[in-house]
């Protein structure tokens, strides 16, 4: 099996699983969160931190304001409380920093 989480500033946000056989791409839209309704809230940008822009250093693994896509591969176990997906190894990360764009931040 394969599974993607998508992390927002550090914290999971989504994660999917996905049979071998599956075909790609696929979209992964809603976070794992739920409104008062029940229903799955769509994933959304994380602040935009303007710290960022006067960092002298840049580190790969820091998490603030980054969107990171990480790619699993592992497989499915039954347990008591219920399917739980077991990892073998991380396949792939891709790291994102998202900036705001529009009028108010040309002065970026």
């Amino acid at each position: 099996m394969w599974a993607v989480r998508v992390l927002i500033d550090g914290e999971c946000a989504s994660s999917s699983t996905f049979a071998t056989n599956t075909n790609w791409p696929q979209v992964v839209a809603v976070s794992d969160y739920v409104d008062m309704r029940g229903k799955a809230k769509p994933l959304a940008f994380p602040p935009f931190h303007r710290t960022v822009l006067s960092r002298r250093d840049w580190d790969i693994a820091d998490d603030l304001g980054r969107i990171k896509v990480l790619i699993s591969e592992g497989f499915q176990t039954t347990e008591r409380s219920g399917v739980h997906f077991q990892p073998v190894r991380n396949v792939a990360c891709f790291s994102f920093h998202p900036a705001p764009v529009g009028k108010q931040d040309q002065g970026l």
